[in-house]
């Protein structure tokens, strides 16, 4: 991360950036006295040099507290948290937007954990309480693949849909509704290449499954598929759009499938909103609106939860095999239904469990099998 060197108004053997204070040299000790000066005036950064510097007078002159407390006017337990925190936290990992107390919070931290929390903590624009607060639910994880993990009343498998793993436990649960959005092999995202359908069987497992493979796929998929096709429902984007054969596209397509009824007295065609609060998180990277990766393929918040009400009812299980940024998994959780869900990238596995928590305040479990 590169540093902007702050012009210091004094003449110093230190150069000062806004996260620290590197010699310039062999400072002599009368030198290193008059810096000391300097930092007792300074009102921005001050903790940050003041650790650097007493570590360096520490480290070429030995203990110079006394010294120390003299020249700056701080008690000692000041000199000595700052001296801490500056040797716990390299220059290379400080962050010039956030406090001395966010760097505070980390300290104890292994150096790979401090960069980590840092970064989200910049990245969400987290106060110092809202950090304090947050802090461990920003670290990742540890999701492997293969690993099954516990949200509240939900279910997230990091691994293959297709796998018997996650299909036995899909079908031991008896979902009331399944909802798939496959890759469309477009070639927008690395994800989004080489997928070869193998789904059928959640037209064995749920009664109604609902399908979007994308305007552009329609044709391919129906090929592919053998579930029971029985009618389409679509989705009008009222205030957004994404390019599309004649420029433009605003609506979104979805297949249904079921050997039963769908009457529900409802229209085949809903007009529905981009949601700024939801939506924009499953547009970010890290945390906050911002904690959740970048998914080109997502769906909006309110087109699951319109067709996750309109085929589940309340506390009944919806099942996902493609869960991406989890949206589905949270809009289970905003209409009080349970998802059960797999995402095959380790790191959106990482993002769903990161935003459930936020959402909820409680914390994911690893279920070990």
């Amino acid at each position: 991360m590169a540093i902007d060197v702050m012009p210091v108004p004094v003449q110093s053997p230190f150069t000062f950036t806004k996260c620290g204070l590197a010699p310039i040299g062999e400072p002599t000790f009368e030198e290193w006295l008059g810096c000391g000066e300097f930092l007792k005036n300074a009102d921005k950064s001050v903790h940050f040099w003041v650790g650097d510097w007493l570590n360096y007078g520490e480290a070429k002159y030995g203990d110079k507290y006394e010294e120390a407390i003299k020249q700056t006017g701080f008690e000692y337990g000041t000199l000595a948290n700052d001296k801490y925190i500056a040797a716990k936290i390299e220059l290379s990992r400080r962050r010039e937007s956030l406090s001395f107390g966010h760097h505070q919070e980390v300290a104890p931290y292994t150096p790979q954990e401090q960069a980590i929390l840092l970064e989200r903590a910049e990245a969400l624009g987290l106060s110092l309480r809202q950090f304090r607060l947050k802090k461990e639910s920003l670290l990742p994880k540890g999701v492997i693949l293969g690993s099954w993990w516990k949200l509240g009343n939900h279910m997230l498998y990091c691994g293959d849909s297709a796998s018997s793993k996650f299909m036995s436990k899909a079908k031991d649960t008896q979902p009331s509704f399944g909802f798939a959005d496959p890759p469309y092999n477009a070639g927008v995202d690395l994800w989004d290449s080489g997928f070869e359908w193998k789904h059928d069987y959640l037209a064995e497992i749920a009664p109604t499954v609902a399908v979007t493979p994308g305007i552009s796929a329609i044709k391919d998929f129906m090929r592919t598929t053998e579930m029971p096709y029985k009618w389409s429902l679509s989705y009008w984007i009222n205030n957004g759009m994404t390019r599309g054969a004649l420029g433009f596209g605003n609506w979104m397509y979805v297949a249904l499938f079921t050997e039963q009824s769908l009457y529900r007295n409802e229209q085949d065609l809903e007009r529905i909103d981009i949601d700024e609060q939801w939506d924009k998180e499953a547009v970010s990277i890290t945390g906050g609106d911002k904690d959740t990766l970048k998914h080109k393929g997502r769906k909006p918040i309110n087109l699951m939860k319109h067709i996750i009400c309109l085929f589940a009812k309340e506390g009944q299980i919806v099942v996902d095999p493609f869960l991406g940024t989890g949206t589905t998994l949270i809009a289970c959780e905003l209409t009080g239904r349970k998802c059960i869900g797999a995402e095959v990238n380790v790191e959106y596995c990482e993002s769903i469990i990161k935003r459930w928590e936020r959402l909820t305040d409680q914390t994911a479990e690893e279920v070990i099998k």
